[in-house]
């Protein structure tokens, strides 16, 4: 196959938590996959895309046209949103493209996919390319969320959400400082999570305080509808005097008025609640918080950080990655958990986070250089076109760098023989490894081979 280049519109999706549900419920996620790959045939039959590359529930596509990838992603959301609903990011980019026997690849899918990983559920990011493609559409409506530094990515890029009635629109808090925005610990979150983490006015709020205090319009003055709260007020004394008057009580109207408000509170769609009583957008993505660790702290990461090492050994490398995120959020600078993670998206064969994680090791610490062009769980990152802008970024300033601490991980990590020992017992249990081979590798441990 001869090399193609092309312009176009790149659209990334992923199905958030998808690896989660993967080792909870594996009927369940065979479903939600097959659901998700009719909505998209679909949808990209019907807006005239055309998919390049799929890996589990990540799908990369091309478009003509910005607006029919824009349009093809809407139709996407609301499709999913239909029950049983199925959490999906999507990001857009509009750049060059090349095709040739090795697959696709480009400056213009490296942004379009991260673009998507910092895509919260349930929403449409796009670039600014493509918002100059789309601003005068008919029906299509979205708003900027600023200049934002991504991550593996030189210079700033403007992103915006797209707004339309249906999709989530994440609002957080009013930060529109270019220099205070930058790329998340991409993490999946469900599309509950997504929907309570924010800031803002809520709109559980605005209807409990319509139930309970609509007498005096409390709901208004929160919402910071101060004269529609004085007519509720004024409202009410009228009824009351009415009712005093003649006997009736009509001041009752207003706890029916208050009912109605709160029913319509809580029925309407989380994006246009934002959009109507929130005053714009502005976006915060899901990030870990640097702190000091108490020592109770320290232990339990630690704690968690063995028993990942365990799941890792014994090769279960999903369950690895749930207890070193664990880790992450107890310690976030935890150069140890970074790798170990690395190792195991590496295994997994998901090259961004597996790039990510390696890159935020060595950002907190992580030296040995020599482990990292070495370890055999992190051959399928070596494989890849990506290393070679990891290698360049870190390792090639190996030189510079002051002599490494002695055995990083091996100080922290060293598990006893009683660890190793049931890490190949989990394996044996799983089937992984045969009674042979278990009393095998069991002696190696037990009667190591002297160095040479």
């Amino acid at each position: 196959m001869t090399t193609k280049r092309q312009l176009a519109a790149i659209m990334y999706t992923d199905i958030a938590g998808f690896s989660s549900i993967m080792y909870t419920d594996r009927d369940l996620a065979d479903q939600i996959r097959a659901r998700h790959l009719e909505i998209f045939t679909r949808a990209h039959r019907q807006y005239n895309g055309k998919l390049i590359q799929q890996f589990a529930d990540t799908t990369m596509s091309i478009f003509d046209s910005a607006a029919e990838a824009v349009e093809c992603a809407y139709y996407i959301q609301l499709e999913l949103r239909r029950s049983p609903e199925i959490p999906v990011r999507i990001g857009i980019h509009s750049g060059e493209i090349i095709q040739d026997s090795r697959g696709a690849y480009g400056d213009g899918l490296k942004i379009a996919s991260r673009i998507e990983r910092i895509c919260e559920p349930g929403s449409i990011l796009i670039t600014a390319k493509v918002y100059d493609d789309i601003k005068n559409h008919a029906w299509i409506s979205a708003v900027s969320l600023g200049h934002v530094n991504i991550d593996d990515l030189t210079g700033e890029y403007e992103l915006y959400v797209i707004t339309n009635k249906g999709v989530h629109v994440p609002l957080v808090q009013k930060v529109r400082h270019s220099s205070q925005m930058t790329a998340p610990v991409y993490r999946q979150n469900t599309y509950e999570e997504a929907q309570t983490d924010q800031q803002g006015k809520s709109k559980v709020v605005a209807g409990i305080l319509a139930l309970l205090m609509v007498h005096v319009g409390a709901h208004r003055f929160y919402l910071g509808q101060r004269f529609r709260a004085f007519m509720y007020i004024g409202a009410t004394l009228i009824l009351a005097v009415i009712s005093a008057e003649e006997g009736a009580p009509f001041v009752l109207f207003m706890f029916l008025v208050g009912l109605l408000d709160a029913v319509l509170f809580f029925v309407m769609p989380t994006a246009e609640f934002n959009q109507k009583y929130n005053e714009g957008i502005a976006w915060r993505p899901t990030e870990r918080k640097n702190k000091k660790l108490s020592k109770k702290q320290r232990r339990f990461s630690f704690k968690l950080l063995k028993a990942a090492v365990r799941k890792f050994e014994s090769q279960h490398y999903e369950k690895a990655v749930k207890l070193l995120d664990k880790v992450l959020d107890v310690d976030a600078t935890n150069a140890a958990a970074h790798y170990y993670l690395a190792c195991a998206f590496s295994k997994l064969h998901d090259i961004d986070d597996a790039v990510y994680h390696l890159s935020q090791a060595m950002e907190h610490g992580f030296e040995d250089i020599h482990r990292i062009e070495k370890d055999p769980a992190l051959k399928f990152v070596r494989n890849h076109e990506r290393f070679e802008g990891f290698r360049k970024t870190y390792l090639g300033y190996a030189p510079t760098l002051p002599p490494p601490r002695p055995n990083l991980l091996d100080d922290q990590l060293e598990l006893s023989t009683y660890d190793k020992i049931e890490a190949l017992g989990e394996r044996l249990a799983a089937g992984d490894l045969t009674p042979e081979e278990f009393a095998r590798e069991k002696t190696k441990i037990l009667k190591p081979d002297p160095v040479k």
